[in-house]
């Protein structure tokens, strides 16, 4: 009895909302018709415009000036073009983490990553044995690294007070950790 009942619920309910959206159509229908008569401009449905509109041309978009405060400077110069910015972890969180910063001027200057050195902090391994590593930043923050291939990083055995030097795409930063993610290891 009980799955009957499921099975008539299952099926009607597509087949109660079929005709309430056609009973909705209706009384929009009566609505304008109601409106028409009535003079009432406002209710009657917009007409679409018989020509086509052409699209807008895109105009070059002004180069970004640097936030204020910021340093700016030239993108390229500052790692944007395809090399990866070399750095250390403190400078890097610093960047990040600051109140004022311009976060789509960083995530140009770091389009390529970061490479930067540091002592790892937390050395574990998740059950599937990928490598959990995290790098100290200033004694308080760390930055939690996401390997791109976890074999490299197993291979080496690192433990806790061992330095490390990878080139990572960052991820982002708030409070007291940082995440960069495809991290290699770095010669």
């Amino acid at each position: 009895m009980f799955t009957r009942s499921l099975l008539a619920l299952t099926l009607l309910v597509p087949f109660a909302a079929g005709c309430d959206s056609k009973t909705d159509d209706k009384k929009a229908e009566t609505k304008t018709a109601d409106a028409k008569k009535a003079g009432d401009k406002k209710a009657e449905p917009a007409k679409a415009d018989e020509k086509k509109a052409e699209p807008a041309k895109a105009e070059p978009a002004p180069a970004a000036e640097p936030a204020a405060g910021g340093g700016g400077g030239d993108v390229a110069a500052a790692g944007g073009g395809g090399k990866p910015v070399d750095t250390n972890p403190k400078d890097l969180f610093a960047e990040f983490t600051k109140a004022d910063a311009n976060v789509l001027d960083l995530m140009t200057k770091y389009e390529a990553g970061a490479t930067f050195s540091g002592k790892l902090v937390n050395v574990a391994a998740e059950e599937s044995g990928t490598p959990v590593l995290f790098v100290d930043v200033d004694g308080k923050a760390k930055i939690s690294l996401g390997l791109a291939d976890p074999k490299p990083f197993a291979d080496k055995k690192f433990k806790v007070g061992d330095e490390i030097k990878v080139t990572c795409k960052i991820g982002g930063a708030m409070d007291n950790l940082m995440q960069v993610t495809d991290c290699t290891l770095a010669q």
